[in-house]
């Protein structure tokens, strides 16, 4: 299983997108990108399903996904957070 830290780059094992150069759908992955999935897979259960592979990969997926916001700044104050949740529940 990958394990993410709030400091990433204390983490030595590469980040599922990684070596992801751009978002085309149809390109191969990226080998870091193949050898983390690897891991993530070897390190879980022998008796894990493709389903528990499939949901733990979303979830590091989604992870990774937040983390890459975050180092771009794609990120809201809590204060607008606070005001579109009063907007979305009224």
């Amino acid at each position: 299983m990958l394990v993410f830290t709030s400091s990433p780059e204390n983490d030595s094992r590469p980040r599922l997108d990684a070596a992801r150069p751009h978002e085309e759908e149809n390109e191969p992955m990226p080998t870091k990108v193949k050898e983390a999935v690897i891991d993530m897979i070897q390190r879980m259960p022998d008796d894990a399903s493709v389903a528990d592979i499939m949901a733990e990969l979303y979830i590091c997926n989604k992870v990774d996904e937040g983390l890459r916001q975050l180092d771009t700044g794609q990120v809201l104050e809590h204060e607008e957070v606070q005001k579109r949740l009063q907007q979305w529940l009224t």
